[in-house]
Formats: C-alpha cells, sequence, structure tokens
C-alpha cells in the first residue's frame, strides 16, 4: 500500500469497512477504487475537498445522497458523509462500474439516432430521481454517464448539490457544459441540468466538442491572448456560451433536421419547464424521424425502416442521392440539393 493510500484509509476510513486498493485518475476531487467488506465488493471512494461555504450545513444534501440507493438509472450510493474530524473532505462511496462511457460512442457510426434519443430519455429518469430529493447533478457530461448499449448510468456524484446552489469560481463544472445562468448570476438550478442533457444529445448525434485548450485559445482576438492557455481557452467557450453558438464548434449531420434542432435548442436555449414535458419530447419525437445510422467506411446514411422502406443516402459535394431498398434492389428515388431538402423529403413520404 503507497503512502498516499495509507493517508486516505488511515484520516478518512479509519472506522468504515473499505479498504482502499489503487488510485483512479479520474474527474475532480481524489478517486480510489476500493473494496467493502460488508457488501463484499468493489466499490469507487471519492474524495472531495471543501464541497460547502464555511458555516454552511451539508447534512441535508449527505443524507439526500444516500437515499440515491438503488435508484433508477444512477450509480448506486453505499456511504455518504463528511469528515467531521478535520471537517476537510466530503467522501462518497458508490458501486464501481466498468465499461465505456458516452464519450467513446458518439456519432451515428457509433450509435442510431433512435439510441440517441433512448439514451437522453433514460437520462432523464435518472436525472428525475436526483431531483426528486431537491438535488441537482451539475456536472451531466459524456465522460460521467456508462452506457452498454442498452443503458445509461449516471456515475460521479462528487458535483451533486442542493437546487439553486451558488457556483463559485473553482467549481469542477466543466466549462463546456455550464449554461449561460452560471456564468451571468452563478446560479445551478433544475434547468442547468436539463441544459446539459441537451449539449449530450447534440454531441450524441453531431460528434464530441473538441476537448484541447489550444481549439478555443486559437479562436481569440490577439489583443485578447494572454499568458495563460487554459484562461484563454475558458474565455473563448464563455464566449460560444453566453452568446449561443457553443453548438457551431461541430458540424451538424446532414439528416440533424428541424425537429431535432427545436428539441435541443429547447434544451439548450428556451429551456423545458420540466423534465416530464422533455421526456414526452422524446418520446413523441421518435415516431416522427426516421432512425439513421452512419456507416464508418463510406459515410452513407442508412435507415432500416421508414414508413415500411429502407432508405440509404449518399453524399455527393454537397447533394445527396436518396435510394430505396427492397429484398431484390436498391434504386435511386429522389436528389436533394440541400440538408433543408434531404429531411423535407423523409417527412413527407
Amino acid at each position: 500500500m503507497n503512502s498516499e493510500i495509507s493517508m486516505y484509509q488511515e484520516i478518512f476510513l479509519n472506522e468504515r469497512n473499505i479498504k482502499l486498493e489503487r488510485r483512479i485518475d479520474e474527474g475532480s476531487g481524489v478517486s480510489f477504487q476500493g473494496y467493502h467488506e460488508n457488501f463484499k465488493k468493489k466499490v469507487f471512494v471519492k474524495f472531495i475537498p471543501n464541497p460547502w461555504d464555511e458555516g454552511q450545513s451539508i447534512q441535508s444534501e449527505v443524507d439526500a445522497l444516500i437515499n440515491l440507493k438503488d435508484k433508477r438509472n444512477i450509480v448506486s450510493v453505499y456511504d455518504a458523509f463528511f469528515d467531521a474530524k478535520t471537517e476537510s473532505q466530503l467522501v462518497i462511496v458508490t458501486e464501481y462500474l466498468e465499461g465505456n462511457t458516452l464519450d467513446k460512442v458518439c456519432g451515428l457510426n457509433n450509435i442510431s439516432l433512435r439510441q440517441t434519443l433512448d439514451i437522453a430519455m433514460e437520462i432523464l429518469i435518472g436525472l428525475n430521481e436526483i431531483h426528486n430529493l431537491g438535488l441537482v447533478h451539475r456536472d451531466l457530461k459524456l465522460e460521467n454517464i456508462i452506457y452498454d448499449g442498452i443503458k445509461p448510468i449516471i456515475i460521479d456524484l462528487g458535483s451533486v448539490k442542493a437546487t439553486n446552489s451558488k457556483v463559485h469560481h473553482n467549481d469542477p463544472i466543466p466549462h463546456l457544459y455550464r449554461s449561460s445562468e452560471i456564468y451571468n448570476k452563478s446560479i445551478y438550478s433544475v434547468k442547468s441540468d436539463i441544459y446539459q442533457v441537451g449539449v449530450i444529445m447534440y454531441q450524441l448525434i453531431n460528434g464530441a466538442f473538441p476537448l484541447e485548450q489550444d481549439f478555443y485559445a486559437s479562436m481569440l482576438k490577439k489583443s485578447e491572448v494572454s499568458s495563460s492557455k487554459q484562461q484563454d481557452a475558458e474565455k473563448q467557450i464563455k464566449k460560444l456560451v453566453t452568446s449561443g453558438k457553443l453548438l457551431t464548434i461541430v458540424p451538424q449531420e446532414p439528416i440533424y433536421c428541424t425537429k431535432l434542432k427545436r428539441v435541443i435548442n429547447n434544451a439548450i436555449k428556451l429551456r423545458y419547464r420540466t423534465l416530464d414535458e422533455f421526456y414526452k419530447e422524446l418520446t413523441r419525437l421518435k415516431g416522427e424521424i426516421p432512425d439513421w445510422t452512419k456507416d464508418n467506411t463510406t459515410g452513407d446514411y442508412f435507415c432500416k425502416e421508414w414508413k415500411k422502406n429502407k432508405y440509404r443516402v449518399v453524399q455527393v459535394d454537397t447533394e445527396f442521392k436518396i435510394y430505396k431498398h427492397s429484398v431484390l434492389r436498391s434504386r435511386q428515388v429522389s436528389n436533394a440539393s440541400s440538408t433543408v431538402e434531404l429531411n423535407k423529403y423523409f417527412q413527407t413520404i
């Protein structure tokens, strides 16, 4: 056992039946894989330094976290406590899950459009469990959701706080996922979680945002550049978010139709009033748009069934050729000179 593990074990887990095994470099705070001797299984242990303001009681939040055990689409919480001895750490113990996170399956060459909608709906179900306890997640992002091909599981509850909590400059919420009200008012609400689900949806369809600081820092005017690349990147991201232009950094897929745009726009800009309203809109949308996938090799778009037929779309420069497939043959049925015309064709069949 190395010195770091020994320190955390002795100071914070001395009276808990948990043995830390290895450090995990993941997210904010300090995280370990451990073993829970009572449950006889691997656990994920996260230590979060000073997660509350001076004089603020977080016992209600800790109690609420413990109540997240066995909730739908959320990693189970086995224990949560703040260190009364040093008053420096919030400790969260959850089940240890393995598998791919959503950043590994972004884009229609990995998942279909229908899967994207299903994933978003399941995230909303899990998020509702959190909101029902008077909490907000605050850190919904591709890397914090495990997906096994069937259901997504929300993990990393280290940023969970009471609804309408204030955001501090050193909060671990990624700048790419901070909504405009976080930048302008430093307040995080239920609608801020809704915003993050919209941002996740956009990336699942069109591809993940670049994470390199250089990408954003290079967008600044020369007069705005500082000596810190990180600060420059954060400054540019703030400009993109507050001006409503964040989504423009990833080009839209041709099949990103008006109905999809409206739903994601309602999540990111106008904001749904409730999770239920968002969920119902996604349910309706599933029956109104084709279920597209994208071929990794050719770049062609495929739909296994739409109006009782199979379709393939081939992009040639800025135009699109539309093919209908049957058991015996494939034949071209139309051309489209723009993405608007392309998507209109499938809505008017």
